[in-house]
């Protein structure tokens, strides 16, 4: 499904930006599609490695791998083993996260901050602390995986049920929110209103200037859109991390992303009218 999305998401933000800047100079086309070929690669190798994330348990130490990444942690520098009960309350520090993907580092409630590599968070995360850094995975056969690390660290796993822990009780997050909720959907609406009004208006105004023989609507109308959508992806991440310190803040970033996407509506109605 990740895979899916991000190739209808970066296709459709290739065509705007190709399209809006067909006529612009080589040095504009330079400055926008270089960051976003980067950004598109590297969001494509972070896609592709959830397929090779893998933990190989060898006789003196624990392998993790995810894409090109590769980290062994040596049994001797294991301290503690803690097996993770209940949803965790998620936050990230920097890293991918999307539902059943988490790698990067990542702040959990109740346990700090530690790298994460691994799937489905909920009673499946297991949490090992070492010398080398704090580490979560999310092994498949958690009981029978858990019962090969005790035996390799000498160590018994401490149970953290965060269904009893209260700092994670307390710590309340966006989607528990209403408020924050409501923000995000009208982001979603406004989004797609302006989409929808580009699509509807867009292609018949330039029909319009062609069959009439004068200019047409200018091409950057496409860009606002590409910019619009570029927006709502980078608030999806940085409004939760926000929400974290300040609910305010949270609901904030949600908010300037409306009125980005209102401000481009009102001047593409400028522009474009409501005629066909």
């Amino acid at each position: 499904m990740g895979f899916g999305i991000y190739v209808i998401v970066t296709t459709g933000l290739i065509g705007g930006l190709t399209y809006a800047l067909a006529e612009s100079s080589n040095l504009i086309k330079a400055m926008l599609f270089i960051p976003f070929s980067l950004f598109a690669l590297i969001s494509l190798y972070v896609v592709l490695s959830f397929f090779n994330i893998k933990y190989v348990i060898s006789d003196s130490a624990l392998e993790i791998t995810w894409g090109l990444f590769r980290k062994v942690i040596p049994w001797s520098s294991v301290k503690t083993v803690e097996k993770v009960i209940g949803m965790p309350k998620v936050w990230g520090v920097f890293g991918a996260r999307w539902p059943g993907y988490h790698v990067g580092a990542f702040n959990i409630t109740g346990l700090g901050v530690m790298t994460i590599i691994g799937t489905q968070l909920e009673d499946n995360l297991v949490v090992l602390r070492t010398d080398k850094g704090v580490f979560g995975i999310t092994p498949v056969h958690g009981n029978c995986f858990l019962d090969v690390i005790q035996r390799k660290t000498n160590l018994i796993a401490q149970i953290i049920n965060l269904d009893e822990n209260k700092e994670s009780l307390l710590q309340k997050v966006p989607s528990e929110d209403n408020v924050y909720l409501g923000l995000a959907g009208l982001n979603l609406i406004c989004l797609l209103a302006f989409i929808t009004y580009l699509a509807a208006f867009f292609p018949s105004a330039v029909q319009a200037a062609v069959a009439a023989g004068i200019p047409g609507p200018p091409r950057e109308l496409v860009l606002l859109a590409v910019i619009a959508a570029a927006v709502f992806l980078i608030n999806l991440g940085s409004a939760s991390k926000l929400y974290q310190n300040a609910a305010s803040a949270g609901y904030m970033m949600r908010g300037l992303g409306i009125f980005i996407n209102l401000f481009f509506i009102t001047i593409s109605v400028f522009v474009l009218g409501f005629g066909m």
